[in-house]
């Protein structure tokens, strides 16, 4: 008996299965991905010409709910991670003791050098006594304006000593002297990031901004009377804050010989000269080197956190953008120009 064998033709493979193998060739596939593309391509460009250019960041921010005002001046996001009090809002100068040096505390009320952690060329000069000075009448500021708040504003700048900060020993001199009384203790704060007389000024003008949700209308800042040219000229114009809103108060050290205020003139010169090129620090070495050379704690600062302002944001990042070429700001109206 002959027996005959059928091999499997095409007709005989089931139809599901043929779909499969024509829904997987790579000559189908080749048809239909340049369809898609398109098709997606039209479907953005539709999207795009229909809604108009792309909000600016801030806007995109606040349509997305990323960042709204609050009653502390800070992002909503912002305020509710910080668990931020209630601001105080009658408050509308600003007094900033720039603050040089830091107190261990000692039985002469910082009246002794040997109560201060100095720097080499701080040594020998008495200056713990203008430093005094400088808390008085910053206290006096505050004390002759109801709506002023006192800041002393210094990092931790000194290794070897732990986690003290200049602003912090000065307002624990200003207590242990009894300058500072019931009211204006209320009124008085701390400002403990700053490195340098730069971030003195912008730094306290934005811890002021954190307790009160707005900005200064006016500045009133106390220092050496040899560096106001420095704040005034590189400072006060480097973060465009009005100069007729602005008091410096300079109160120079006493009792030191004519040649040795000549030299100490001499290295502010330079140093008004560095901040002129570099008006926000930017380059590594320099002034930059400096602030690392005195940030052996490795402090950072969270002012991003507590302003809702791009342009402020900017600024506080201007070193990445075109201030490494020494350009002055030009990102934008900040909240404080006119």
């Amino acid at each position: 008996m002959a027996i005959s064998i059928r091999l499997p033709s095409e007709s005989s493979t089931p139809p599901h299965y043929r779909y499969r193998q024509n829904f997987l060739s790579p000559r189908i596939w080749r048809r239909i991905l340049p369809v898609v593309l398109v098709f997606f391509l039209l479907v953005e460009s539709y999207r795009f010409l229909s809604t108009g250019s792309p909000a600016p960041p801030t806007q995109l921010l606040q349509d997305t709910g990323a960042i709204t005002p609050s009653p502390g001046g800070a992002s909503t996001a912002a305020a509710a991670d910080l668990d931020l009090g209630p601001p105080l809002t009658q408050l509308k100068t600003l007094v900033i003791v720039a603050c040089h040096a830091i107190w261990l505390g000692g039985p002469t009320a910082g009246k002794e050098e040997n109560e201060w952690v100095l720097e080499s060329y701080q040594r020998g000069r008495n200056e713990q006594i203008v430093w005094g000075r400088h808390i008085e009448a910053g206290v006096k500021a505050a004390q002759e304006d109801e709506g002023a708040l006192l800041v002393f504003s210094g990092g931790e700048t000194r290794p070897g000593v732990g986690p003290r900060m200049e602003g912090g020993s000065y307002f624990d001199l200003a207590v242990a002297r009894g300058l500072i009384d019931a009211p204006l203790l209320n009124r008085t704060t701390t400002e403990l990031a700053a490195l340098d007389s730069y971030q003195n000024l912008l730094f306290s003008l934005l811890r002021f901004h954190e307790l009160t949700g707005s900005y200064p209308e006016h500045i009133t800042l106390i220092s050496y009377a040899f560096k106001k040219a420095r704040f005034v000229d590189s400072h006060l114009a480097a973060i465009k804050y009005p100069e007729t809103k602005f008091t410096f108060i300079g109160i120079d050290p006493e009792g030191i010989a004519e040649e040795e205020m000549e030299k100490i003139k001499l290295g502010e010169g330079k140093t008004r000269e560095m901040w002129g090129k570099d008006p926000y620090a930017c380059h590594e070495g320099g002034l930059r080197g400096k602030r690392r050379h005195r940030n052996g704690g490795r402090r950072g600062w969270g002012y991003k956190d507590t302003v809702m302002e791009q342009t402020v944001r900017g600024l506080l990042g201007w070193c990445r953008s075109r201030g490494a070429k020494g350009q002055i700001w030009e990102g934008g109206m900040l909240p404080w120009m006119e």
